[in-house]
């Protein structure tokens, strides 16, 4: 990395506290918090958008960011050129603009399927149904693969093809704010689940539709059962994470509240979550005591956001999954929208609860 001065001119990364006092004096700033970034790139050409997002913000989160994804590199490098390959088709295949989600897919290339050739993709695919090596030259691989790239949302990319399979998607930098001293010492701070309903549609053609689908009208996608969805919660929770911006990684969408409840909600972001077998929205919420007013001012807020906010452009954008392309609302129109809080939420399905207790 280099720290940019005056004009063009630019310095490595300082290694010792003088070169950074050096660095912070050509830069015109007392610290590295007051410094932001100009220009960046990287030696791969597959982060050139993730490090767009970094122009104009805080060279701080760039430097820890960097330090990441420098963990992440050595571990890539275990595994051979084929190991970058795929990292950089994963990149492509999530239209990664954040070096957050970048670290997190590194640690999580085991739940993408991939091969340098459509070929070579269909080939494995033949191979995880289990059928008989020796038989899947029996194939015309080519057209399979086309047949199944689009049948099970397969993204060709420059460094090969690749899909989502079902594993589990573990993030361990997305979602969660660097938390600042300021918020660790907030020994009152409790967090708050608000839960929703959601309404998730495809295309009525793609294989979830065709199977699932209720067409409400002609003109709109299908909208299926939220016991199917809960099957691609990773897939949601991957595209939510991609939603976040660096900016937005401290307080989330708390950031935006310009009311008394700024100086009392630290954090909140939406997530999906399976209960009673079926997918439901939550607002994952770190607040102090809340008043009886201010909780209802909460909820208005994050119905705000579900409707019209951060949320109301997700549902505009697809999640990929091997089945056909989902589009998730936290919003619906009409008497059965609820936001309600954990606790209530639950007491809604009685039966749930006791089959819990039965159970531990």
């Amino acid at each position: 990395m280099k720290f940019p001065l005056s004009g063009m001119e630019a310095v490595d990364s300082p290694e010792t506290s003088g070169e950074m006092l050096i660095a912070l004096k050509s830069l015109g700033v007392d610290s590295i918090e007051d410094a932001r970034v100009k220009d960046c790139d990287s030696r791969y050409p597959v982060l050139t958008k993730c490090l767009e997002y970094s122009e104009g913000k805080a060279l701080a989160d760039l430097i820890w960011n960097a330090h990441n994804l420098g963990l992440a590199e050595s571990e890539l490098s275990q595994y051979g050129e084929d190991a970058y390959a795929k990292f950089a088709a994963a990149l492509e295949y999530e239209d990664c603009g954040d070096l957050y989600f970048a670290a997190d897919i590194t640690q999580n290339l085991g739940c993408y399927d991939f091969a340098p050739t459509l070929e070579g993709w269909a080939e494995n695919h033949l191979l995880r149904q289990g059928v008989d090596p020796t038989l899947t030259g029996c194939f015309d691989l080519k057209t399979l693969g086309n047949t199944l790239a689009a049948e099970n949302s397969v993204v060709i990319t420059e460094s090969g093809v690749i899909s989502r399979n079902g594993h589990e998607f573990n993030f361990e930098y997305c979602h969660f704010p660097q938390a600042s001293h300021e918020q660790e010492n907030h020994t009152q701070e409790q967090e708050i689940r608000l839960f929703c309903p959601l309404e998730v549609r495809t295309d009525p053609d793609s294989t979830l539709g065709e199977e699932y689908g209720d067409i409400v009208s002609e003109f709109e996608n299908a909208v299926i059962p939220n016991s199917v969805a809960a099957d691609y919660k990773d897939e949601i929770l991957a595209a939510l994470g991609k939603e976040m911006h660096p900016e937005e990684r401290e307080r989330g969408l708390a950031k935006y509240l310009d009311s008394d409840l700024a100086a009392k909600v630290s954090y909140i972001w939406p997530s999906v979550e399976v209960y009673n077998d079926e997918l439901w929205g939550v607002f994952n919420i770190k607040a102090e005591s809340l008043t009886s007013w201010e909780m209802a001012d909460l909820k208005e807020y994050c119905i705000s956001q579900a409707s019209d906010g951060l949320c109301e452009g997700f549902e505009q954008r697809p999640v990929k999954t091997h089945n056909g392309d989902l589009y998730v609302s936290f919003w619906q129109s009409g008497g059965d929208y609820f936001m309600k809080p954990e606790q209530d939420f639950k007491q809604m399905f009685p039966d749930q609860e006791q089959t819990m207790q039965m159970n531990m």
